[in-house]
């Protein structure tokens, strides 16, 4: 018998269900509020791996509830024409983030202020861009960094691949629960 012959099926179809948007599956939510809602629920957990994986030091603590409302994004009004569908612009959210960064001196805490572009396309949803600003959170006189690129950032990476685990459907419906003391042995 020839491998080859019966490989190429189980080969083809690998490459389909891997292809990106070939099989797309409904499982991520269509609409942003929900879908920033299971967003929310995982962030932690995909952040700090991905913070460990670069081997950073950080640790994101905490995630603050999700804003909508979308800031312009152009130099102005358009002059002539109509807006394009809302559909078709980037979706926009808004949150705030307390993470601890390892620093020489010791831990510190920070805050940072993630603004997400997010399209839609094909039923897959895909992140844009995202913008970030951070804030000391100690004693010191309150300054706020001017937004940066951080779409290469870690915090990038972990939102990728929860979308991509969530257009997969490997998502688990609820976070895992922790021991509580008495449960330990």
């Amino acid at each position: 018998m020839n491998r080859g012959r019966t490989l190429r099926p189980v080969l083809v179809c690998l490459a389909l269900l891997w292809s990106p948007g070939v099989l797309a599956r409904p499982s991520c939510p269509a609409d942003l509020p929900t879908l920033s809602q299971q967003l929310m629920r995982d962030l932690p957990g995909y952040a700090n791996r991905a913070y460990a994986r670069r081997n950073l030091g950080s640790q994101l603590l905490l995630l603050s509830r999700p804003e909508f409302e979308p800031l312009p994004t152009g130099p102005g009004q358009l002059v002539q024409g109509t807006p394009p569908p809302r559909e078709q612009e980037p979706q926009q959210i808004f949150l705030g983030a307390l993470e601890r960064v390892a620093t020489p001196q010791g831990g510190r805490e920070v805050e940072q202020y993630h603004w997400l572009f997010l399209t839609r396309s094909a039923g897959v949803w895909r992140l844009a861009l995202l913008f970030t600003r951070t804030a000391a959170r100690d004693n010191s006189p309150r300054l706020i960094t001017p937004p940066r690129d951080s779409s290469g950032g870690p915090l990038a990476e972990a939102i990728r691949t929860w979308l991509r685990d969530c257009q997969l459907g490997a998502l688990r419906d609820q976070p895992l629960a922790r021991p509580t003391p008495a449960a330990l042995p």
